[in-house]
């Protein structure tokens, strides 16, 4: 029997298009800034432009705290890195008990000692670390796979000295075909330190200078894959693969603890039913893919966005299984495989084998 899905969270009126429940799940980008260049960002971080992305207001945040602390779940990134944000521990201090329900995605750089006391102490939720592989990271990413693997032993040690359950450690792995054998060989390393969780979806190609890694262009990545999670299960590490069209993916799974992508039976895409992104900017984004609402999460109240005739048109859309615009093709509800025919920017986004830190 199938666990519980999103869907059986939602409460909604199809006649008006009206949510009849609040959002479960809250994205917030507290900064829009990286301390990485990864190759594979839809952001340039290694562009002036990049790097000057700015912050959420704390005041924007206050404003959402009662929201978010009635949410199921809530992420603390959506692109920028949280760990940079200038009032990240201030953060985790408002938000007080919801902190278990609070995860966050980093690439791990800035961790320290104490903020990882810090994060087990108020018992974060989660945290992601990502990682693309032992040999491929350095490359990719721009810093050595040793030095994340390290950050993340810190916190599994971190965890074991103040005796916590939580935060979930988790890795984050983008499959190419450059590091898809990479993959058990980095699930074997890091479960002994305490690593839970391995989230996998395929790379999105966002710049030409990436064509040549289209994974789905590799022969024998289902089975790859399917046999990767079953290792894992071994070493209890739970694999989930999500946002791609392979059978190993969490849709195909007749059991399923963990819902990352947005695939929807009942309203076609849950994203716009159960969740909301706020950009650092405080405009209102409305699903993974990137769909803009126009709406100013610094000016409205959350009451007047979640029910505007914006997102009731969207939702009477989905609902009845019309992919139009930007949700034609959408890779993050279809899979990627078709992710060729997304707009892919010309040139390249970085160097593709060696580059510094984009400079802060």
């Amino acid at each position: 029997m199938r666990s519980p899905s999103k869907d059986d969270h939602i409460r909604y009126d199809p006649a008006s298009g009206r949510m009849l429940s609040p959002p479960r799940q809250f994205f917030l980008e507290l900064t829009g800034r990286c301390n990485l260049a990864c190759v594979h960002c839809p952001v340039d971080y290694g562009t002036p432009e990049g790097r000057a992305r700015g912050e959420l207001p704390f005041d924007t945040f206050e404003k959402l705290l009662p929201w978010l602390r009635e949410a199921q779940s809530i992420n603390l990134n959506i692109v920028g890195e949280p760990l940079v944000y200038s009032r990240f521990r201030e953060v985790l201090e408002r938000l007080g008990p919801a902190c278990e329900r609070a995860h966050l995605n980093t690439n791990g750089v800035a961790l320290t000692p104490a903020l990882a006391r810090e994060l087990v102490a108020r018992r974060v939720g989660s945290i992601v670390v990502s990682i693309d592989g032992r040999e491929s990271n350095a490359a990719v990413r721009g810093v050595p796979y040793e030095l994340v693997r390290d950050k993340l032993a810190m916190l599994g040690a971190e965890k074991r000295a103040q005796a916590a359950a939580q935060p979930i450690l988790g890795v984050a792995y983008t499959l190419m075909p450059r590091n898809r054998f990479e993959l058990r060989a980095l699930v074997d390393e890091l479960a002994p330190l305490g690593v839970q969780a391995v989230h996998v979806q395929p790379l999105m190609i966002f710049y030409e200078g990436l064509r040549d890694e289209n994974i789905y262009a590799c022969a024998g990545v289902d089975e790859l894959l399917q046999e990767c999670k079953a290792h894992a299960a071994t070493l209890g590490v739970e694999m989930v693969v999500f946002r791609s069209q392979w059978k190993a993916d969490e849709r195909n799974q007749s059991e399923l603890r963990l819902q990352l992508g947005p695939y929807s039976e009942t309203y076609g895409c849950s994203d716009p039913y159960f969740e909301m992104k706020v950009l650092y900017t405080g405009e209102v984004q409305a699903c993974s893919r990137g769909l803009l609402t126009g709406l100013d999460a610094n000016r409205l109240t959350l009451e007047e966005i979640w029910n505007h005739p914006w997102y009731t048109n969207l939702r009477k859309r989905l609902y009845a299984k019309r992919f139009e615009e930007l949700c034609t093709h959408c890779s993050f509800q279809f899979g990627s495989q078709e992710n060729q025919v997304m707009p892919i920017r010309t040139g390249v986004h970085h160097s593709h084998e060696a580059r510094p830190l984009a400079a802060r």
